[in-house]
């Protein structure tokens, strides 16, 4: 065997390795774009295994290149034969387990479950929050409200010290003129006699 044949077989080697080890991870990936989008087209496939392949370092050009005719063999049969084919496949050809693909599949949906509760409940309760403010809002408005002081236009000069009440002695009726009556008058013209 060559030297170069030997290299590849080892790249072989480690590509089936890598595989092995980010099926789990990609199987829950393709779970999870089904769940939304029914049977998956060769575009979210490859993204779907491109999201797989960063979690896992790859190193040298030859074991990149191979896993990624390993993941195109997968698209394949997956595309022509369906998802449990593929799936198959992947097992038989490399090992892969699908029981851990599946628990990990799991977990995934029951973190997603939970997050989408608190999600609502944090939407729940920010409702609430909105709700409370503008109540808080209109509560200090009614407030504001009735603690302005009120004055009454009859009364005002009599609160304030002004004019005497009708009730004091020699009042009457007619307060005496003020400045203000005589800046009045000064600008109204004087009746004239009729001719």
């Amino acid at each position: 065997m060559t030297e170069a044949a030997g290299t590849e077989e080892l790249d072989l080697q480690e590509a089936a390795e890598l595989f092995r080890l980010i099926y789990p991870a990609f199987a829950a990936l393709l779970d999870k774009a089904e769940a939304a989008r029914g049977p998956l087209k060769e575009f979210h496939l490859a993204m779907a295994a491109e999201h797989a392949k960063s979690g896992v370092r790859i190193l040298g050009w030859d074991s990149r290149r191979a896993i990624n005719a390993i993941f195109e063999l997968y698209k394949e049969h997956y595309l022509v034969e369906g998802r449990i084919a593929a799936d198959l496949w992947a097992a038989d050809q490399f090992g892969c387990d699908l029981e851990a693909a599946i628990v990990e599949s799991e977990d995934i949906r029951e973190l997603e479950e939970r997050i989408k509760a608190v999600v609502m409940q944090i939407r729940q309760r920010e409702s609430e929050l909105q709700r409370l403010r503008r109540e808080l809002g209109q509560l200090e408005e009614i407030r504001a409200e009735l603690s302005r002081p009120v004055i009454l236009h009859g009364t005002a000069a009599s609160v304030a010290g002004g004019a005497p009440s009708g009730d004091t002695p020699g009042a009457s009726g007619q307060s005496e003129p003020t400045e203000a009556d005589a800046v009045v008058a000064d600008h109204v013209p004087s009746p004239t006699p009729a001719q």
